[in-house]
C-alpha cells in the first residue's frame, strides 16, 4: 500500500513562516554585536539597517581576511545561492580552522524563507512583519466590533 505524502495546508504553512521570521529577529537581536561576514557593499548596507553593528565584506583574499579576525565567533552571511554556498564553506573552514566559531543558526534560518540575496534581507522582513501587522491589526478590528455592534454603524 503507498504511503501519503501529506502536504502542510497554507495556514500551517504561514504559521510556520512566522515562526522562522519571529526566531530571526529574535537572533539578529541577540548577535548584533558579533562580527558578520557579507559578500558586498549593499549586503553589508541591508544587514546593518537590520541591526548589526560589525559588518565587514569580502574585500580581500579569503586567507587575508582570515588572518585579520580576532573574533572568538563569527557569522558568515554570503548569499544563499550557489556561489555564495561555496564562498561560505571555505571560510567555515578556514575560519574553523583557525579555531573561530561560526554560528549557523541565522544562516539555517535564512533558508528556511524565500530569500536567497542577503542584501534583500532588510526588505524581506519589513514586508513580512508589515504584512503580518495588518493582519493582526484587522483581526484584533474584526474582534472589537463583533463585541461591541453599536461600532459597525
Amino acid at each position: 500500500m503507498p504511503t501519503r505524502v501529506r502536504i502542510p495546508s497554507p495556514a500551517f504553512m504561514k504559521k510556520a513562516l512566522k515562526e522562522v521570521i519571529d526566531e530571526i529577529c529574535r537572533v539578529i537581536e541577540r548577535d548584533r554585536d558579533v562580527l558578520v561576514i557579507a559578500e558586498g557593499k549593499n549586503d553589508k548596507r541591508a544587514l546593518e539597517s537590520v541591526g548589526f553593528r560589525k559588518v565587514i565584506t569580502l574585500t580581500k583574499p579569503l586567507y587575508e581576511l582570515v588572518e585579520e579576525i580576532n573574533e572568538r565567533k563569527v557569522l558568515i552571511l554570503t548569499d544563499l545561492d550557489k556561489k555564495g554556498k561555496q564562498i561560505y564553506s571555505k571560510l567555515k573552514k578556514c575560519l574553523n580552522h583557525k579555531g573561530v566559531c561560526v554560528d549557523d543558526k541565522l544562516r539555517n534560518l535564512l533558508f528556511q524563507t524565500e530569500l536567497r540575496q542577503i542584501e534583500g534581507l532588510s526588505r524581506y522582513l519589513d514586508k513580512f512583519l508589515y504584512k503580518n501587522h495588518l493582519c493582526f491589526y484587522k483581526e484584533e478590528e474584526k474582534a472589537i466590533k463583533k463585541e461591541n455592534p453599536l461600532m459597525n454603524c
